[in-house]
C-alpha cells in the first residue's frame, strides 16, 4: 500500500454523549464502542488517525472525520421514505463529500447497514476508484447495495456469522473490524493485506 493507507466508514449510533465531542467519541452505542476499541489499539501504536483512519457517516452532517467537533442530535435515515433520504443526500452533497473523504486511501473498509448503503449509490462510482480497494463487511440485506468489481471484496456479516462469533448481529461488523484492528496493531499493515486476501471476491 502506497497512498494514505486504510480508511473505515463507520455507522453512527443513536446513543450519544450529552454535549459536543469529537465524532469518534460522540457516539456511545455498542457498535461505535467496538470500532473505537479497535482504532484505539491501532492509533496507540501508529499515532492518531494513522494506520487506519475513520469517517463516520452521520445522517445529519454527512461524512465526519474522527476529530470533527459535533454536538448530539436526533436524526436518522432509518424508517424514512427512500425518496426523502435520497433528497437529503443530494441536497447536502453526501456522496461527493464521501468521495473526497476516501480519495487517496489504498483500502476502504465499509461497516454500513442497508439503511446507509442504499442512498450512497456505490454501484455507480466505486468501481471507477480502481486501483483503490474496498472491503465490505456486509449482511445479506446490504449486499444488493454494495458494488461489484475486481477491486471489491466482502466479509460476510450476517446472522450465521454472528452466531459463530457469539455476538449480537447488530454488533458483528464492528466486532470483526475490531479483530482486524487488533491484528494491525500487533503485526502492522500486513494484517490488512491478510484480511483482504482472506475476503471473498465480488461476483
Amino acid at each position: 500500500m502506497h497512498g494514505k493507507g486504510a480508511l473505515v466508514i463507520a455507522q453512527p449510533t443513536k446513543a450519544k454523549l450529552e454535549g459536543p465531542a469529537s465524532a469518534w467519541q460522540l457516539y456511545q452505542g455498542s457498535q461505535q464502542q467496538l470500532v473505537r476499541a479497535g482504532l484505539r489499539a491501532v492509533w496507540d501504536r501508529f499515532g492518531f488517525r494513522r494506520g487506519i483512519d475513520e469517517v463516520i457517516l452521520s445522517p445529519l452532517h454527512g461524512p465526519l472525520v474522527a476529530d470533527a467537533l459535533v454536538g448530539p442530535y436526533d436524526y436518522t435515515w432509518r424508517g424514512r421514505p427512500p425518496a426523502e433520504v435520497a433528497a437529503h443526500v443530494a441536497n447536502t452533497s453526501v456522496i461527493e463529500r464521501l468521495q473526497m473523504a476516501v480519495a487517496g486511501h489504498d483500502l476502504v473498509l465499509v461497516l454500513l447497514s442497508k439503511t446507509y448503503l442504499r442512498p450512497l449509490r456505490l454501484r455507480e462510482w466505486v468501481p471507477a476508484t480502481a486501483p483503490q480497494r474496498w472491503l465490505f463487511l456486509v449482511s445479506g440485506e446490504g449486499l444488493p447495495f454494495a458494488p461489484a468489481g475486481t477491486n471489491v471484496r466482502f466479509i460476510a456479516a450476517g446472522m450465521a456469522e454472528a452466531r459463530r462469533e457469539r455476538v449480537k448481529a447488530l454488533d458483528l461488523k464492528a466486532h470483526l473490524f475490531r479483530n482486524i484492528c487488533l491484528q494491525v496493531a500487533e503485526r502492522g499493515p500486513s494484517a490488512l493485506e491478510t484480511a483482504w486476501e482472506a475476503a471473498a471476491p465480488s461476483m
